[in-house]
């Protein structure tokens, strides 16, 4: 079996969120959460790494650049920094930057980054619909993300004092994944515009 990038990028990521898990966030999420909730932890530790392998099983046999590598993995660093830097003695997915969670711009990058993969994704497959391809496009990440939202309403409903955020955060997450994906869409046409 012939080693690829994407190969090694997963690997490398999957190191990275076990040493994190190892090191940071299992004595973060018990300083947080409490070890009554740690049932939590392992919850999403597995998903995450559930997703990870899928993904490398599913896109392994595609040819992936190192710019969507960078993309994704700038993507996964300001997740992580989210649970990692500490301002003002709070984590900083708690913090606020102009009445806005930090946790919504990393929900808005990322979807931004999620569309501007699945474009690249569904141009591999031969699949064009030009007018309404920013459209299938925004409605497949919000796919996406729904999938992530659904996740994090079955750990809140199932395990007890769940720290994710009830309604309401899910709805807020939606939002800013619906504005990544706008932007995206509203991004790609001034391109098309005015330099193609």
């Amino acid at each position: 079996m012939k080693i690829k990038s994407f190969d090694i990028f997963i690997f490398f990521n999957i190191i990275l969120f076990i040493l994190m898990c190892i090191f940071v966030y299992y004595d973060r999420f018990i300083l947080y959460r409490g070890s009554e909730n740690i049932l939590e932890f392992y919850a999403y530790a597995f998903f995450d790494l559930l997703i990870i392998t899928i993904c490398w099983i599913y896109f392994r046999n595609y040819e992936i650049n190192l710019i969507t590598l960078c993309l994704i993995e700038f993507g996964i660093l300001i997740h992580f920094g989210g649970g990692l830097i500490n301002i003002d003695g709070k984590r900083l997915y708690d913090n606020y930057f102009f009445q806005i969670r930090y946790d919504k711009y990393v929900h808005f990058i990322n979807s931004f980054i999620a569309c501007v993969i699945t474009r690249k994704v569904l141009n591999n497959f031969g699949f064009s619909i030009r007018r309404l391809e920013g459209f299938v496009v925004i409605l497949i990440v919000l796919g996406m993300g729904a999938l992530i939202e659904i996740v994090e309403y079955i750990v809140v409903s199932t395990v007890p004092g769940a720290g994710v955020g009830g309604y309401d955060n899910n709805m807020q997450d939606m939002i800013a994944n619906f504005a990544g994906g706008t932007f995206y869409s509203i991004i790609k046409r001034l391109i098309q515009k005015f330099y193609l």
